[in-house]
């Protein structure tokens, strides 16, 4: 988390950390893959690469993780995240 507390708060925080990442489905030109929000980003990364899924290689090591992933719109050596995302289901 990126968050910096300047002080003690009385109040409860919470951390949502949604785990999990499979593949959805397979085509002759794309995979669908479904990740948990709390997933890291590099962990995304390295499952694609794994399971072979390539596309998503060059946005390796970006800190992070998959939920914060589409409200930064990543992007690194000329790939970006809005040209490999389909979609996001918020809770």
């Amino acid at each position: 988390s990126n968050i910096v507390l300047t002080r003690d708060m009385p109040q409860v925080v919470l951390k949502v950390e949604v785990p999990g990442i499979r593949i959805v489905e397979e085509r002759a030109d794309a995979w669908i893959v479904e990740a948990g929000g709390g997933e890291t980003w590099d962990d995304l990364v390295a499952f694609t690469l794994d399971n072979g899924c390539p596309g998503l290689e060059n946005m390796a090591a970006i800190p992070g993780t998959v939920g914060a992933s589409p409200v930064q719109n990543i992007g690194a050596y000329g790939v970006e995240l809005k040209d490999r995302f389909e979609s996001l289901d918020a809770v």
